[in-house]
């Protein structure tokens, strides 16, 4: 081989490994690549700390229970909330229904419970405030306040019997219209509707009392069975909790300097 012919194959030879490097090169980065994309679409939401105000507009279904809540517990009543309006159900006692109970019920089914249940429940829209401290410049406490406009009595047609009736044979009669739950002078009165479903009188009724809640910094975060809860202190008895997924693990109240557009500073809106 002359020394041309040597040249050109030493330089045919230079080139092949340059574009063989480059093709690995190339190859190794679209590997890296797609193992950094896939590793995106694997990553888990971040856990974060919410306001209540933000966990108000996210959970729609919140417990008032002991305030050492476990699987036991009895839940007093619930709170619904839905578009800055606020249903609370409280049935009478005794109750029965724990936390246990609840654990596998979506929250339409929880609600669609104390609906059923015998007692109250109070409909009215809701606001946040921020109550400060003695000395003016940070949260004491949150005060949840409802401005009610109905109440919905859910009683138990034998309620209605006389000492002594026959408890069916009322029932019956109750049901077919023979018998009125109400007299007419309270028929006529502030009754928005009655029905009797079932076994029960269902009346509802205008109610403009406020009722209030003090939302305490005491949080509160349980693991019951396979369902986390979080919640506050509503004081030394009593928590509102409500169940999370993976993205929350925390609540804050809210503050004179973080807060949500809607909660207000004893009064002060701006």
């Amino acid at each position: 081989m002359n020394t041309k012919s040597k040249k050109a194959f030493i330089f045919m030879f230079i080139v092949a490994v340059f574009m063989l490097s480059g093709c690995a090169a190339a190859k190794s980065g679209n590997e890296k690549e797609s193992s950094k994309e896939s590793a995106s679409k694997t990553e888990t939401p971040k856990v974060k700390t919410m306001l209540i105000s933000e966990a108000f507009n996210k959970f729609s279904v919140w417990l008032i229970t002991d305030v050492n809540p476990g699987r036991s517990s009895k839940v007093e009543s619930i709170i619904a909330i839905k578009d800055g309006e606020i249903a609370r159900y409280r049935p009478v006692q005794p109750v029965d229904i724990r936390i246990e109970h609840l654990i596998k019920l979506s929250d339409k089914e929880i609600i669609e419970l104390f609906e059923k249940a015998e007692g109250y429940k109070f409909v009215g829209k809701y606001k946040l405030g921020i109550i400060l401290d003695q000395v003016g410049q940070t949260t004491e406490r949150m005060k949840l306040t409802v401005n009610q406009k109905t109440m919905t009595t859910n009683i138990h047609l034998s309620e209605y019997m006389q000492s002594g009736e026959n408890r069916d044979q009322a029932i019956k009669d109750f049901q077919s219209g023979k018998r009125k739950v109400y007299n007419e002078s309270l028929a006529n009165s502030d009754i928005v509707r009655h029905d009797i479903k079932g076994e029960y009188s269902v009346t509802t009724k205008i109610d403009k009392d406020q009722y209030s809640l003090n939302l305490f910094e005491s949080f509160l975060s349980r693991t019951i069975f396979d369902t986390t809860y979080l919640g506050v202190s509503l004081g030394n008895k009593r928590t509102l909790i409500t169940r999370v997924d993976e993205s929350v693990n925390n609540f804050n109240l809210d503050t004179p300097e973080k807060k949500g557009k809607k909660v207000i500073i004893e009064g002060i809106t701006k």
